[in-house]
């Protein structure tokens, strides 16, 4: 059985990815909680998601992760219609669930079984995302096919609801192989989160934990890297969390400490601001921009920056396509 990486186009030869970006947003929606509660959330130009994309290309950029999951403004066929229009970069569109402030009452999540959600996981991995991210009353599957699992939690606690979420994306993953990817809240409660995927059985190494350098703790970072999962980096431009020095400062520490296979780097621009296409910047490809060019003028090796960019996010987006 072979592998694959399942983009939004279809799936692909695992060798035909190249430098990742390996968490973030091409669309958001009006409506959610996010864009409610902060318009600058609001992401709905596929015309300037696909700008950005090409600038992303331009500075070498060939696979990119977005990390808009169910019920959080995700529109599939927007992600279908970008992918035709910038080929040259391949997205992996994700299912499963953010944290649990970003549902309204309402919502399907707060009243599903685990083991319902699990099914509609599924559904997305391998029939094809809903358009309508099973808002009803009717599911309409797209072309497309989820690539990767999301699980998300709050600040300093898991919520009785975020801890059912996560438990379903666990039992999906477990099920598919695909990478399970997180949300930290400011780089909080990793460990709880591998608890509860240990729980059920999931393969740490198939876990990527998010946003985890906006708790720029090396003893944290290493602890986590220590039980097999994967470190999200996405603080590179981000001043307002702290000082990039800060954030070479922890990668450093990691791969002193053995831990080089279990990195990546991502943007995580989720905000108009932070895109050129939208006016801000300072974009998609600031991590091939200016991020890498800087790991090398700070004496980084360049097979561990390859590793980072290119071969550890191709083992995590492969799985065996049953």
């Amino acid at each position: 059985m072979s592998k694959v990486i399942r983009t939004v186009l279809g799936d692909i030869d695992p060798l035909e990815s190249g430098a990742a970006n390996m968490h973030d947003h091409l669309i958001r929606e009006a409506g959610t909680v996010e864009v409610l509660m902060d318009k600058d959330f609001l992401m709905d130009s596929a015309e300037a998601a696909a700008e950005e994309l090409q600038d992303f290309s331009k500075y070498g950029g060939k696979t990119f992760l977005d990390a808009q999951p169910l019920g959080c403004g995700r529109n599939i066929q927007k992600y279908i219609d970008i992918a035709n229009k910038v080929p040259e970069v391949q997205i992996i569109a994700s299912t499963g669930f953010h944290k649990g402030k970003f549902y309204f009452a309402s919502h399907w999540v707060n009243d599903y079984s685990i083991n319902e959600m699990v099914d509609l996981l599924l559904g997305e991995i391998y029939e094809g995302i809903d358009l309508n991210m099973y808002n009803g009353p009717f599911v309409k599957r797209s072309t497309a096919r989820a690539g990767v699992i999301k699980a998300g939690t709050g600040y300093q606690v898991i919520s009785s609801l975020e801890e059912k979420m996560c438990r379903a994306s666990a039992r999906a993953q477990k099920a598919t192989g695909l990478l399970l990817f997180t949300h930290t809240q400011h780089g909080t409660m990793g460990h709880e989160q591998l608890d509860i995927f240990e729980s059920e059985g999931v393969d740490l190494s198939r876990v990527m934990v998010g946003h985890i350098d906006r708790n720029p703790d090396p003893n944290n970072l290493i602890s986590l890297a220590k039980r097999g999962a994967t470190l999200e980096f996405d603080t590179p431009m981000r001043i307002k969390y702290h000082a990039e020095s800060v954030t070479i400062d922890c990668l450093r520490a990691v791969i002193d400490a053995g831990y080089e296979d279990q990195i990546v780097l991502a943007g995580d621009n989720g905000r108009r601001s932070y895109l050129k296409a939208y006016g801000g910047g300072p974009g998609y490809a600031y991590i091939l921009e200016k991020f890498v060019p800087r790991l090398y003028s700070e004496g980084f090796d360049e097979k561990i920056i390859y590793k980072i960019m290119v071969e550890t996010p191709r083992r995590l987006l492969s799985f065996e396509n049953a």
